[in-house]
């Protein structure tokens, strides 16, 4: 974020100069360290989980547990395959959090590994 407020004070710093190919570059540069940002933000991890044994209890859990948690933006649970997909911004939590998350919301019931 401090990179881009630069860039952007360096913009309009320059912005009135002569010279439009370093407004250019700079521009492109503010665009890809933006979409790295959203790229790293919205990430999201396949889980294979084990110790379900209904769909609507145990996996209706996990899926409310999962997205409450900071950081988080989705959960979904697919009770026929043991899997998850989980939404999350990976400037927050990591794909080893969200797997121990597992564990935690069924005290040792549920168990999670990274597909």
């Amino acid at each position: 974020m401090r990179t881009i407020l630069s860039s952007i004070c360096f913009v309009a710093l320059f912005s009135c100069s002569n010279e439009p190919a370093v407004t250019e570059v700079i521009e492109t540069e503010i665009t890809e360290t933006i979409e790295k940002s959203a790229v790293i933000a919205n990430a999201s991890v396949q889980l294979a989980i084990e110790g379900m044994v209904c769909s609507k209890g145990c996996a209706g859990t996990i899926e409310k547990e999962l997205a409450s948690q900071s950081g988080i933006e989705a959960c979904i649970v697919n009770f026929d395959e043991a899997t998850a997909e989980v939404r999350f911004d990976s400037t927050q939590v990591s794909k080893e959090t969200i797997r121990s998350l597992v564990a935690e919301i069924g005290e040792g019931t549920y168990s999670a590994s990274i597909l």
